[in-house]
């Protein structure tokens, strides 16, 4: 599985990769919004047409 973890703080951003790795995940990480955005357009990413929905009302 490919993650793109987006966090603005350096060390946690570089632990929660690290650890993220160790346990076989394929990480790209960011720093902030614009970064993220940038990386993601770079992969190919797979959403099930329903999370964004799912997401948008959890966080409502």
């Amino acid at each position: 599985m490919k993650l793109l973890l987006v966090e603005d703080e350096v060390d946690l951003n570089r632990s929660l990769t690290k650890l993220l790795k160790k346990e076989h995940f394929s990480v790209d990480s960011a720093f902030d919004g614009e970064e993220a955005l940038n990386g993601a357009q770079k992969i190919k990413m797979t959403i099930d047409a329903n999370t964004g929905n799912i997401l948008n009302e959890r966080i409502k």
